[in-house]
């Protein structure tokens, strides 16, 4: 097997604001492996302010294991994946992971789903994930989501507790009765403060995810609310998933997890220990979603997820068209798309 890394860059429509920071474009580091005749992709995602890992060390990452690749089997992805991973960062991990499953299928002529255990992908429903910066083109915004089929919202807050609360007023007047909105702060609050801002939110929010940081924050925060919460950044931390439950949901991310393996075996675990699940996105491009949506067929989400984060960006990509709020992986060998996002 031989392998090449590329960057590339996607312009979005408009910032990405969160409490870590705003992403203005995204910078993805994609993986291609081939025998020869068949092609897999696989995608490193990270967000340094979120997971603390940069585009430039999971290039590093993946150049030194991937010396090794030339010798693997590419029918083997489980064997070569424990023969390479090292002590590779959730991004790196789930690049390699994807890419090995993406070749070994390709080459089978199945889907990564069928593979897996899976059958036919099915539709996925959809958080949409709000952007705008002012209160009145927040509640526009809403509109125009309910009005495409979402019957999920989701807002970033954090920055500033008497401007967030008028935008989620706003986006609640502007959302039908029965449409569920989350906000993310991601754990921008103490507790203290957060508190008083859910007071304040309770009946405008269904959710709130990961309002402060800390697991010992967010066990002590979910004793005193009455507003459901999630975990998010604090996920992946030992004992996240034990009881005391720290929140009633988790989100999980394939970049924090690394790979879809890792991603369904979360899922799994946060259902036994009595979480509700959603997936979530860290503004990848279609390989990344598309391996997330594969994940969320294997091991199904609770809540709606927020996987349509491709309408963010500046191109579109025909194999993943957002469809009544609902999003369902190309049916395919391997991924059945590419980072074009096309099928194939």
């Amino acid at each position: 097997m031989r392998w090449q890394l590329q960057r590339r860059i996607h312009e979005l429509l408009t910032p990405s604001q969160a409490a870590h920071g705003a992403v203005v474009k995204r910078e993805l580091l994609l993986l291609r492996i081939t025998d020869g005749n068949h092609v897999g992709w696989g995608e490193a995602a990270p967000i340094f302010s979120y997971n603390g890992v940069t585009v430039d060390q999971a290039d590093s990452e993946l150049r030194t294991c991937l010396e090794l690749l030339g010798g693997q089997d590419p029918d083997d992805p489980e064997a070569t994946l424990n023969g390479l991973d090292g002590d590779l960062s959730g991004p790196s991990r789930a690049a390699l992971e994807v890419a090995l499953r993406d070749l070994s299928s390709r080459r089978s002529g199945v889907s990564i789903l069928q593979s897996l255990g899976g059958s036919a992908p099915s539709p996925i429903e959809l958080r949409a994930l709000l952007t705008a910066t002012s209160v009145s083109e927040a509640g526009v915004e809403a509109e125009a989501a309910v009005n495409d089929g979402y019957k999920a919202l989701k807002a970033k807050i954090g920055l500033s507790s008497d401007f967030d609360l008028k935008r989620l007023h706003e986006i609640r007047e502007a959302s039908p009765a029965g449409v569920r909105i989350s906000a993310d702060a991601n754990g921008a609050f103490a507790v203290e403060d957060a508190l008083a801002f859910l007071e304040q939110a309770d009946g405008l929010i269904d959710l709130a995810e990961q309002p402060v940081s800390g697991l010992a924050e967010m066990r002590a925060l979910r004793q005193r609310t009455s507003v459901h919460t999630a975990l998010d950044e604090d996920a992946t931390l030992p004992g996240a998933m034990d009881t005391p439950l720290a929140a009633d949901s988790v989100c999980l991310k394939l970049q924090a997890w690394g790979g879809i393996d890792r991603l369904v075996a979360a899922a799994q675990l946060a259902h036994q220990a009595g979480l509700t699940v959603t997936y979530g996105s860290t503004l990848e491009g279609p390989v990344g979603i598309t391996a997330s949506l594969i994940a969320a067929d294997l091991a199904p989400a609770d809540l709606p997820s927020g996987l349509g984060t491709l309408s963010l960006f500046k191109e579109e990509f025909p194999a993943l068209i957002v469809r009544d709020g609902t999003l369902t992986a190309p049916p395919g060998a391997g991924l059945g798309t590419g980072p074009e996002g096309v099928e194939c």
